[in-house]
C-alpha cells in the first residue's frame, strides 16, 4: 500500500511518464487522499487469503481401544514393542479436506504423524497412567487435493496395550465428518512398522484391521479425558 497521498500521487502518472505541474501535484495528492483514507487500515491482516479454523468440539462416545490383534483377549496382555496403525482420510462428493483436529493417546506411548510428518507424542507419559488416562489434541492442515494419512507408532512396555483416537476433519466446503479408532483403521501386527509407513501413498495392503477390545470405561484404562487444546489452529488457505 502507498504510504501517503503525495507519493500516491506520483505514482498514478509515474506510470504513463506524464511531467507533473507543481500545482497539479497538488490537485492529485489531494484527491488521492481521500482514495487512501478510505481503505481499511486492516486490509493487510484481513486481505491474507489465510484462516484458522476453529477447534471442533471432540468427543470419545463412539471411539474404541484398538490395538493390533496380537492380545487374543480384549486388554489381554501384548507383546512389547512398537506396533503401526494407519487411517486413510477420504475426499467427500462436496468437498476436499482441509483440516483435521483429533485426539490421541496411548498405552503406553505415541508418536503421531499426520502426512509423513510428525506432530506431536506423549513419550514423556510412558510408564504413568496419565499416558492413556489423557489425550492429547492437535490441528493440522490437509492436503486438499492429494492424499491424506494419520499414522501412528504406539509402544507397549508390558501387559495391555491400545491406541484411542477421537477426531474431526473439516472440508472446504464447510462440512466435517467424524472419525475414530475402531476396526476401519490398519494395524501391522508382529513388528515394528516399516520404513515410511506414515506416509500417504505407502502401500499398506498387507495390514489388517485394528483390533477393537472396548470403548471407554471398558479394559484396564477406565475413563480417559481430552486435554484442552494448547497448540495453533489448523491454518488454511481460503483463496
Amino acid at each position: 500500500m502507498v504510504a501517503d497521498s503525495a507519493s500516491f500521487a506520483f505514482a498514478l502518472v509515474y506510470d504513463y511518464l506524464l511531467p507533473i505541474p507543481p500545482g497539479l501535484l497538488a490537485v492529485l495528492a489531494f484527491i488521492a487522499s481521500g482514495i487512501v483514507s478510505a481503505v481499511p487500515a486492516d486490509v493487510g491482516a484481513r486481505d491474507t487469503g489465510i484462516e484458522a479454523r476453529a477447534i471442533p468440539d471432540l468427543s470419545l462416545d463412539f471411539a474404541q481401544w484398538i490395538w493390533t490383534g496380537e492380545e487374543g483377549s480384549p486388554g489381554g496382555g501384548a507383546p512389547v514393542g512398537w506396533r503401526g496403525f494407519r487411517k486413510n482420510i477420504s475426499h467427500i462428493q462436496t468437498g476436499c479436506p482441509v483440516c483435521v483436529t483429533f485426539a490421541i493417546a496411548s498405552d503406553n506411548g505415541y508418536i503421531v504423524y499426520v502426512n509423513g510428518e510428525a506432530v506431536g507424542d506423549n513419550l514423556a507419559k510412558v510408564g504413568s497412567t496419565l499416558a492413556f488416562l489423557q489425550l492429547d489434541v492437535y490441528s493440522v492442515a490437509l492436503n486438499p487435493g492429494g492424499a491424506n494419512v494419520i499414522a501412528v507408532n504406539s509402544t507397549n512396555i508390558g501387559s495391555a496395550a491400545s491406541v484411542v483416537v477421537t477426531g474431526i476433519v473439516q472440508y472446504g466446503d464447510g462440512s466435517e465428518e467424524a472419525f475414530v479408532s475402531d476396526n476401519s483403521w490398519l494395524a501391522f501386527p508382529g513388528a515394528s512398522p516399516p520404513a515410511g509407513f506414515q506416509n500417504p501413498l505407502f502401500v499398506d495392503a498387507g495390514w489388517t484391521p485394528a483390533s477393537q477390545q472396548g470403548f471407554m470405561g471398558s479394559g484396564p484404562w477406565g475413563d480417559p479425558s481430552i486435554l484442552p487444546f494448547t497448540g495453533t489452529e489448523c491454518q488454511v488457505f481460503t483463496s
